[in-house]
């Protein structure tokens, strides 16, 4: 979400992909006991008016990520 005031006011959410991704179908190995957390980000980071964001899907039934560039309303 976005605002131009500080963190007062936020704009509508945007959707950054076109599937939602289905974990509980999506086949993958443990590293080290650990199992990717879908659903959460992997990264994001700003620059001037877009935010850059990574995150693990499972929408073709296996794990991997996704990437995504936001542009906001403000002006550069």
């Amino acid at each position: 979400m976005e605002s131009q005031d500080g963190g007062v006011v936020f704009a509508d959410p945007v959707r950054v992909s076109t599937q939602t991704g289905n974990w509980c179908k999506a086949s993958y190995l443990p590293q080290g006991g650990l199992f990717s957390n879908f659903g959460d980000y992997i990264g994001a980071t700003s620059s001037g008016n877009r935010t850059f964001t990574a995150w693990p899907d499972g929408r073709n039934n296996f794990s991997d990520v996704f990437f995504a560039t936001i542009k906001g309303q403000a002006k550069n």
